[in-house]
């Protein structure tokens, strides 16, 4: 099939001559419409069946009377981007699920790092953190300005205090997408779940 021609016909040229490639021009229009669109014959004809974002350098600008949904990169993740109209702050629609560790194995293997995002400018974490000390900060990504973080210890490892004695974890020092991890009781070497949500 010969390639798409924007000039066919030319003034000149009888219809008889240009034929072939009037013909060509159709079947390539066709062809690139019905890539991720239901076909110009179907009753659908015009609705799409998937949508591909070609990532962008740079948020677009948009007017008073505009929206956008596009997708740019961000530490090496294509993700989803909604921009307001007036080219007002961008709002980052999807984080990548999967950051370490796997969730093939059977039963299934809690990733250390996890996120997703709520509607509007949240941010969603949780987590654990392996061997949490007292007083270790604790850097969530992407970054935000965290709103709340809640800690539970997991498996507690009891230390001098005995098996009965109340303990808990807690965050402290928030600062941006940062926190500071507090103990109760001079407990030892803690593994703990966190749950986080910023904006």
């Amino acid at each position: 099939m010969s390639s798409y021609n924007s000039n066919i016909p030319t003034s000149s040229q009888y219809m008889l001559e240009s034929l072939p490639q009037i013909r060509a021009n159709f079947q390539a229009i066709d062809s690139v419409f019905s890539e991720n669109h239901e076909s110009l014959n179907s009753n659908l004809q015009g609705m799409h069946s998937v949508l591909n974002f070609k990532s962008q350098g740079s948020d677009p600008t948009t007017s008073a009377t505009q929206t956008s949904l596009y997708t740019k990169t961000i530490s090496s993740n294509t993700v989803l981007f909604y921009a307001p109209n007036s080219s007002q702050t961008p709002i980052q629609m999807t984080y990548p699920a999967i950051t370490t560790g796997t969730n093939n194995a059977t039963p299934p293997v809690y990733l250390l790092t996890q996120q997703t995002f709520l509607p509007g400018p949240f941010v969603f974490y949780s987590g654990i953190i392996v061997g949490a000390t007292q007083g270790q900060t604790i850097t969530l990504t992407p970054s935000s300005t965290l709103l709340y973080v809640g800690l539970m210890i997991k498996d507690w490892k009891p230390g001098t205090q005995g098996p009965l004695t109340f303990v808990t974890a807690c965050a402290t020092n928030l600062s941006t997408n940062t926190f500071k991890v507090q103990f109760t009781n001079g407990l030892p070497v803690q593994n703990v779940s966190y749950i986080a949500i910023g904006i």
